[in-house]
């Protein structure tokens, strides 16, 4: 049997006007995914919400960042293509020469 592998935050987002992540059993049980991840220490800080400050500082500098969705990279203050016209994950090839590290 293949090993199947943590699902991601992203795929497991919940819709917008659901503050699922603010749930900290929403947030333990897909903790259980990442190998290594829970235990007493990880379980008490997201229980007393030591990790808050952090999650409000991420969300504070997103909605000030001009970003208008996701995902979005951004290299040297300019926005690097990430998805191509039809939806798609751009190559990396594309990607690779976009950043013009040459």
């Amino acid at each position: 049997m293949a090993e199947q592998l943590p699902r991601n935050l992203f795929a497991a987002q919940p819709a917008e006007d659901d503050d699922a992540f603010a749930d900290t059993a929403v947030l333990l049980r897909l903790a259980e995914e990442v190998d290594g991840l829970r235990g007493p220490d990880f379980d008490r800080k997201v229980t007393e919400g030591f990790y808050l400050p952090w999650a409000r500082r991420v969300s504070a500098a997103f909605e000030t960042s001009g970003v208008t969705g996701t995902p979005t990279v951004v290299f040297d203050g300019r926005p690097v293509t990430v998805i191509n016209p039809m939806g798609y994950a751009v190559t990396p090839e594309a990607f690779l020469a976009e950043l013009n590290l040459d």
